[in-house]
């Protein structure tokens, strides 16, 4: 899957979730694999095997 559909499918993730307390969840984890581990491809892979 390329990082477009990926970009897509996580942002449908996030706007149906009706949970606020998930949706920080996803934005820190976000966050985290992309300023701290430098790895934007991990890190939607990591919140997409979540569900």
């Amino acid at each position: 899957m390329d990082k477009v559909n990926k970009i897509a499918k996580l942002n449908k993730l996030f706007w149906e979730t009706t949970d606020s307390v998930y949706k920080i969840h996803i934005i820190a984890r976000l966050f985290h694999d992309v300023f701290v581990d430098n790895d934007y491809d991990s890190g939607l892979s990591n919140l997409s095997s979540d569900n």
